[in-house]
Formats: structure tokens, sequence, C-alpha cells
């Protein structure tokens, strides 16, 4: 039964980690500015990650990776990105602007998974 409990609880956050992956990607889509970046170097940590530079209208240079290839790219080129203005570092690329919400909805379809199965198994064993 304890793991039941466990498989409930633990669906719970992957839920809430789901919303939050879907209003960002939301208000990038409402609310985005777009800037251009700078390509800085590639990094690999388990994925390839490019990270790039951009500055804001206000002046704050924000640096941050993305995940992407690199192929083709060069330290200095530029990059297009979309940013919330109100927390720039909720940023993506802007080809992957139409995409991203697909990563939140995954993440709820598997938190809502594991919840409902945990909370299916506990009605069984207390039936």
């Amino acid at each position: 039964m304890g793991g039941l409990v466990a498989l409930t609880l633990f669906g719970l956050p992957v839920i809430a980690m789901g919303v939050i992956a879907l209003r960002d990607s939301l208000r990038l889509r409402t609310r985005g500015a777009t800037a251009t970046a700078y390509y800085m170097d590639r990094s690999r940590n388990g994925a390839t990650y490019i990270n790039c530079s951009f500055t804001t209208p206000d002046g704050r240079r924000i640096e941050r990776g993305y995940a992407h290839s690199g192929v083709g790219l060069r330290p200095g080129d530029a990059v297009e990105i979309v940013y919330d203005p109100a927390r720039p570092r909720n940023s993506c690329l802007a080809e992957e602007r139409s995409t991203n919400w697909r990563l939140g909805a995954f993440f709820v379809s598997i938190g809502v998974g594991l919840t409902g199965s945990g909370l299916v198994g506990l009605a069984f064993r207390l039936l």
C-alpha cells in the first residue's frame, strides 16, 4: 500500500512541473518579445546545449543554454530567441516557440497517469 501512496504523491509534482512549463509556454506565445542572441559555445551535459547571450531593452545581459545541436553555428553567430519581458530567463529559440508546449503536456500526462494509477490502486485496496 505504501508504494501506491508513493506513486500517487510522486505524480503530483510531475503534474505541477507540467503546468509550470505550459504556463511559461503560453506566456511566450502571448507576451513574448523577440531578440537576437549570440551563440557563445556548446556544452554537453547528457544532451547538447548551445550557450547564448542577449540583451534586454533595459540593458540586462542574459546568458542561457538552449537544447540544440549547434551544428553549423560558430561563436558570434546570431540566433533568434523569444523571451518573456517580465522574466527574461524564460526564453526559447524562436524556431521552438510553437513546439515547446509539448514538454509541459508530456509532464502533465505522465503525472496524471501516475497519480491516477496510484489512486485507482488505493481504491481497489480499500474495497
